[in-house]
Parts: structure tokens; sequence; C-alpha cells
């Protein structure tokens, strides 16, 4: 017995290591497969990353476009009454108090649009508690411009208080409510529609496109 002990022995170590030795050989390649792989996998998250990024901030520089046609629109007036008042001998100081506060209305109301979605896009570090109805205002007072000729139709039944992220949260509503303004304008639905609902366990938005 001790002698077929032996014998087992010195057969079974060569044999093992011969055996072993690619086994382990291929386990070390495919590691390193894996470790490739995962790299690879870790640029490509980034790489969405950044374009996720990229597509937030487009949007929001778009949102910022929207935003301010319209008091450009208004100081370009205000421009074009102040040189033809002058050129009518008109422009006393009254004319310029008036031209003064009315541009200055315009102008902050253009800096409070950027403090809006500066803060909008602005990501949290910790969760707080927010109120669902002040969340869909506020997306609903960023996409103004977009929502004009666009009946709102709200039913809040209660007023929900989250808990969690709430600038995420905001942009989700945010991406939902710019979804439903974009098929209501490419379908050319005449009487555009969007419906906001909520109750204890859901928000509910839908608009008359069929979304």
């Amino acid at each position: 017995s001790i002698i077929i002990l032996l014998i087992s022995l010195l057969v079974a170590i060569p044999f093992g290591y011969f055996f072993s030795t690619p086994l382990y050989e291929f386990y070390e390649k495919l590691n390193k497969r894996v470790k490739e792989e995962l790299e690879k996998n870790r640029e490509k998250e980034q790489l969405l990353m950044h374009q996720s990024k990229l597509a937030s901030l487009g949007e929001m520089l778009g949102n910022i476009a929207h935003q301010w046609r319209h008091p450009l629109t208004r100081l370009s007036l205000l421009i074009q009454n102040l040189k033809m008042a002058y050129e009518m001998g008109k422009c006393d100081k009254v004319f310029v108090d008036k031209f003064n506060v009315k541009a200055l209305e315009q102008i902050n109301y253009m800096s409070n649009t950027i403090d809006d979605f500066t803060n909008f896009f602005k990501k949290d570090k910790e969760k707080q508690n927010f109120l669902l109805q002040d969340v869909i205002e506020d997306g609903l007072k960023l996409l103004e411009s977009r929502l004009k000729n666009i009946e709102i139709i709200k039913n809040y039944q209660k007023d929900i208080e989250i808990f969690g992220l709430k600038t995420e949260f905001s942009q989700v509503i945010l991406n939902i409510l710019n979804n439903a303004v974009d098929v209501l304008k490419e379908r050319e639905i005449r009487d555009k529609k969007i419906f906001i609902k909520n109750s204890d366990n859901f928000i509910e938005i839908e608009d008359n496109a069929g979304g």
C-alpha cells in the first residue's frame, strides 16, 4: 500500500503540474480579458454620461432661448421707440425714465430665467422634502414660452410631499412636458392640451396627441 501510494504521488505531481499550468494560463488570460472588457465598459459609460450631460445642456440652452425671445423682442422695440422719440424731439427725462424702468424689467426677467435654469439643473447632494405641486409649477414656468397656445389642464387632488432628490425629479417632469410639447407640434394638433393630475401614489401627464 505504501509503495502504491508513493507511485501514485510520483505520477500525480508531474501530471498535476502538467495539466494545471495551461489551466492557470487560461484563467490568467480570461481574467485579463475580463478586466479589459470592464475598462471598455467604464469608458463607454463615461462617454454616455458625457453625452447625456451635453444633451441636457443643449436642452437647457434651447429652453433659455425660448424664454429670452420675447423679452429680447420687447427690448428691441423699446430701443426703436427711444430712437424715434429722440429724432422727434420727444426724448425728455420722463420718457427716458419710463424707458429705463421697462428695459430693466426685461433685463431682470432674463436674469431671473438664468437663475431658474441654473438652480433647476443643479445636482442634489442630499435628499430633501419637497412638494410635488411646486415641482410641476416650476417646470411649467420654465417652459412658459413653449407652452403658448397649449391648454394646461391641472387636477391636483392633494399637495403631496416627497422625500428625495428634488432637481433630478424636476428634470424628469421637465423632460415629460417637453416630450408632450414636441409630439403636439409634430402631429400638428389644433386644439393642443396637456393634462396633469396626481393622487397619493402617482402623477400622470397626458397630451391629446396620443402620448
